[in-house]
């Protein structure tokens, strides 16, 4: 991975951090910052870009997958008062299970390529999202934007932790 890709990749991280627009009526759309204490906030932008940079130069992708995890950033410092609360945040989906081009389980993460071509994102920068039913996915590549409700939730998976759970109410195609 090139430095202008990684650019790139911090270029569209910080577009969706900016992207205010109502999702659901009940649903109140949050930036990615929105999820980290205001001592992290300065932090995060510096640690994504350090960890792609450290990401680029390894070997094959496989290698670099494997590796991913132990390069996450570790800040788990959350909102609480976020805990119960009826959100919509845009982001990209890393699915944990995969049946028939469905998911139940995924990881909302703010960049693409992240757990998958790049490290994950700081766990507070990471939700968990789960759906009673199976939700259509398009290309990894596409954002959407996930309403439901935010729970303060550590938890960890092979493609990384997070510090978040949403109970999916909604999945759409960012516009």
């Amino acid at each position: 991975m090139n430095l202008r890709r990684i650019i790139q990749l911090v270029a569209a991280a910080l577009a969706l951090v900016g992207s205010q627009r109502a999702i659901a009526e009940d649903a109140r759309e949050i930036a990615w910052k929105e999820l980290a204490p205001a001592s992290d906030v300065e932090k995060l932008a510096s640690m994504q870009v350090m960890a792609l940079l450290r990401a680029a130069p390894h070997g094959a992708a496989d290698d670099v997958a494997d590796s991913m995890q132990a390069i996450q950033p570790g800040m788990y410092g959350v909102i609480d008062a976020l805990d119960g609360e009826s959100i919509a945040l845009s982001g990209f989906v890393v699915p944990l299970d995969f049946d028939g081009g469905a998911s139940r389980e995924f990881l909302l993460v703010p960049y693409y390529g992240a757990c998958i071509h790049a490290p994950p994102p700081p766990p507070n920068q990471t939700l968990l999202v789960r759906s009673k039913t199976p939700v259509k996915l398009g290309a990894l590549s596409n954002a959407y934007v996930a309403a439901g409700t935010l729970r303060v939730s550590q938890n960890s998976s092979s493609m990384g932790d997070s510090a978040y759970l949403l109970e999916l109410s909604s999945l759409s195609r960012h516009r």
